[in-house]
């Protein structure tokens, strides 16, 4: 197989890999009780197994094993492994948000130091071109995002859906600039997601869970960084961002709206950019749809950014106006008063339930 096709072989087998794994996890979900079960803020009916995570990270295991890696991406793997075992924890008993977010912030480091080491080739936000500045928000970001793919987790195959779009538009990107190792990365997650979506489509039998979502999150941080990388700053940071467009603009939504509504930001709901899509009159199926399709959009946008073929004013405007077409009929007032359940008095409106069909409940 020729270099130019590398990608191919642990894109197939981590697919196949993450396919077959699904029932086996399922079935240890279902005998050791690892099961989400239904609570107020999530609108699955019964409960669902865990697990899910376990299955993609199996997937890219699997794909790593048959495919040629470097000590750097070994690194980060383990990251993401330390990630995927905190969230199992945390599945499984709970994690006080301090102690989980200390581990967070422990794989950020190790992330970062690998980026620095890593020299021209860099896993970091182009923002100023000055890497010991642009520490701040690359830390801040390898953070965030594992916790905004966490929340973005809330129906069925949105958080994995949303992942697949941006990560296709990167191994795309490394397929063309011939990035060999970072394109079998790429391969190997997006071949895991797909298989794990063949169970995790509406109607989903099995969750990723916080074991998936963090360490899926960590995994986009560094790809969508790495889609800057021999762009000008700030145009590389740009590309990062567009390409993590969606899972920002649902933490940011949910933030700003518990804010200004007095409501927790730490306990969970139904007021994601998902659910305030189908209190808008859409179901469930094309809520859901709407946040991959606009996140695939978004990625090209930034795909083409990267590559030159796209001016930086030109692509903040497409972003923006994808962003725009999804946040803005979201964030209206009279959604915030269906998705908190209140009355434009502030009571609480008799019987109107969301209108969403069951999937899996965000964590916050």
């Amino acid at each position: 197989m020729s270099a130019a096709h590398d990608w191919i072989e642990p894109l197939v087998f981590s697919a196949a890999a993450t396919v077959v794994a699904v029932p086996v996890v399922k079935r240890v979900a279902v005998a050791t009780g690892f099961l989400d079960r239904p609570a107020p803020h999530k609108v699955h009916p019964q409960p669902t197994p865990y697990l899910g995570g376990a299955a993609i990270c199996i997937g890219v295991l699997v794909a790593v094993l048959v495919a040629r890696t470097t000590v750097h991406s070994g690194v980060i793997g383990a990251a993401a492994a330390v990630l995927f075992a905190a969230g199992l924890v945390d599945d499984r008993r709970g994690m006080p948000p301090l102690v989980k977010l200390a581990i967070q912030g422990a794989a950020a480091v190790v992330v970062f130091v690998i980026g620095f080491h890593l020299q021209a080739e860099g896993v970091w936000i182009h923002l100023t071109g000055v890497k010991w500045v642009d520490l701040v928000p690359t830390f801040a970001l390898f953070i965030l995002i594992p916790n905004s793919v966490n929340l973005l987790d809330n129906t069925d195959g949105c958080a994995a859906g949303v992942v697949a779009a941006s990560t296709a538009c990167v191994l795309a990107e490394t397929i063309v600039r011939g990035q060999d190792q970072f394109s079998i990365a790429a391969a190997a997650m997006e071949g895991a997601l797909l298989g794990f979506l063949v169970y995790n489509r509406r109607p989903a039998s099995i969750f990723m869970g916080d074991a998936g979502s963090l360490p899926l999150g960590l995994l986009l941080a560094v790809m969508a960084t790495r889609a800057g990388v021999g762009v000008q700053a700030p145009v590389g940071a740009e590309a990062t961002f567009l390409l993590l467009g969606i899972p920002l603009a649902d933490t940011a939504t949910v933030f700003i709206a518990r804010v200004l509504h007095g409501r927790s930001i730490f306990q969970g709901g139904q007021d994601h950019l998902s659910h305030r899509l189908a209190a808008s009159g859409l179901s469930i199926g094309y809520a859901t749809w709407t946040l991959i399709v606009a996140q695939a959009g978004m990625g090209v946008v930034a795909i083409a950014l990267a590559m030159g073929q796209l001016g930086g004013w030109w692509a903040l405007g497409f972003g923006l106006a994808m962003l725009s077409a999804v946040v803005v009929p979201a964030a209206r007032p009279t959604i915030n008063r269906i998705v908190y359940r209140v009355s434009p008095q502030g009571a609480a409106p008799e019987g109107v339930p969301l209108p969403v069909s069951p999937s899996s409940g965000a964590a916050a």
